[in-house]
């Protein structure tokens, strides 16, 4: 697949992404990474971070360290930018 393609199904998918929010497999996954040592210095790189919803899990609890996240859909950008803000 070519990267516009990718980018515009998830473009079309982040809708759906921003209705469904936090989910059962995030939480599953946030606490994967708390037993593998996440702390609030942890540095984080998401590839893929759709409309920001795990980003924003993750920020909450760095306090130290940071979150890098980074996506290709401009649309799902745009919407955890809006939805999503922290100093």
């Amino acid at each position: 697949m070519k990267k516009e393609e990718v980018s515009q199904f998830y473009d079309q998918f982040s809708e759906r992404q921003i209705k469904i929010g936090v989910n059962e497999r995030l939480i599953f996954l946030f606490k994967k990474l708390k037993k593998l040592g996440f702390t609030k210095n942890s540095k984080i790189l998401e590839l893929g971070f759709g409309v920001g919803a795990f980003t924003y899990l993750l920020s909450k609890k760095i306090e130290e360290g940071y979150v890098e996240a980074v996506d290709l859909s401009e649309k799902s950008i745009k919407k955890c930018t809006k939805k999503y803000t922290k100093k």
